[in-house]
């Protein structure tokens, strides 16, 4: 695989890019979910809310549409009092059953499984002594190891 940030090659066991210290689980994440990110999953508390939300506005939309109805085609007045009851009533349960018995977070992306949160707040600076925490970083040649051994080299050769 290559890192999506430089296009360094890096093994599987690697967290982080040898080259630029981009943090590699998300690409890893993203690859075993097959390119759905995991974060962006809506959850069933959230649709639920969101389902009961819509019912309660559509009959807010419909009531006056039966009611219209009424009026030109002489319907009986109970039928627009019910479409408003049964819609806003629908609606407040379905949103109250999300809220007290579905599980999941109330926003996309604040679930605390999701790799991808994690990784935004883990990202390293490879040129820091002591925050090295990546056997890849260690191991492997970097720009500053490789410009730091030019220099070397320049002050070793006689003048």
């Amino acid at each position: 695989m290559f890192c999506p940030k430089c296009s360094q090659p890096f093994i599987e066991e690697v967290r982080f890019c040898s080259r630029c210290g981009f943090p590699l689980e998300g690409v890893r994440a993203l690859l075993a979910s097959g390119g759905e990110l995991p974060m962006l999953r809506e959850s069933p508390r959230r649709r639920g809310v969101r389902h009961g939300t819509v019912l309660m506005l559509g009959g807010m939309i419909a009531t006056p549409l039966v009611g219209m109805l009424y009026v030109m085609l002489g319907l009986p007045p109970e039928l627009v009092g019910l479409v408003a009851v049964l819609f806003f009533i629908g609606g407040l349960m379905r949103l109250l059953y999300a809220v007290a018995f579905e599980p999941g977070p109330w926003r996309l992306g604040s679930e605390t499984t999701s790799p991808a949160p994690a990784i935004a707040s883990r990202a390293i600076s490879p040129q820091l002594p002591g925050r090295q925490t990546d056997r890849s970083l260690t191991d492997a040649s970097s720009v500053i190891e490789g410009t730091t051994r030019l220099l070397d080299e320049r002050d070793a050769r006689p003048r």
